[in-house]
């Protein structure tokens, strides 16, 4: 099963995909995007992975996450998917005020944590929202 939320980030002029997936390969393959999030054809991506940042082109970003994933990864993925915002658009670490990261990094997490919140039982007992 997949859910999937878009949010706009119109302040980077881009949308933020959040897609929830007890199979991403099957995800990738729908949408005909597998050669946005791996080099390689074939990669088992339920397998290797606990979660996968992507975009295609500077105005679609993905993070795509299985229903059962824990808080740390969630942060782990939003500073990839941040970090690669921000450097489509020129915005170089600043280490020594690095407080708009910081922002968007906690931002993204909460989103992210609060949309699987609230999808949970969806995976858990097949129920809609």
């Amino acid at each position: 099963m997949t859910k999937e939320k878009k949010i706009k980030l119109d302040v980077f002029l881009c949308d933020i995909h959040i897609i929830i997936t007890d199979n991403p390969n099957k995800y990738v393959d729908e949408k005909r995007i597998r050669q946005y999030c791996s080099d390689t054809p074939d990669e088992d991506l339920e397998k290797n992975c606990d979660g996968i940042v992507f975009h295609k082109g500077k105005s679609d970003y993905y993070v795509m996450l299985p229903p059962t994933v824990d808080l740390g990864v969630i942060a782990h993925e939003s500073v990839h998917l941040i970090g690669r915002i921000f450097h489509d658009r020129g915005q170089l670490a600043d280490y020594g005020n690095d407080e708009v990261y910081a922002y968007y990094v906690g931002w993204i997490t909460r989103e992210i944590n609060s949309y699987i919140d609230r999808i949970y039982s969806y995976f858990k007992n097949g129920k809609t929202e």
